[in-house]
């Protein structure tokens, strides 16, 4: 594939949505989990980003 310049991700929105009957605490858990991930910091760094977890 031939590219003009870099390409680059600039935003990026995750929503997900679990069980109904997922307990609060392990909501919290996968929470925390969703702030805390390696991933997810490096990336703030670079790009906006939005994510969401309900049930």
């Amino acid at each position: 594939m031939i590219g003009k310049g870099t390409r680059e991700i600039k935003s990026i929105s995750i929503k997900l949505f679990m069980p109904i009957d997922l307990s609060i605490e392990r909501l919290r858990v996968l929470q925390m989990a969703t702030e805390n991930c390696p991933i997810i910091r490096s990336l703030k760094k670079l790009i906006k980003s939005h994510s969401q977890i309900d049930n």
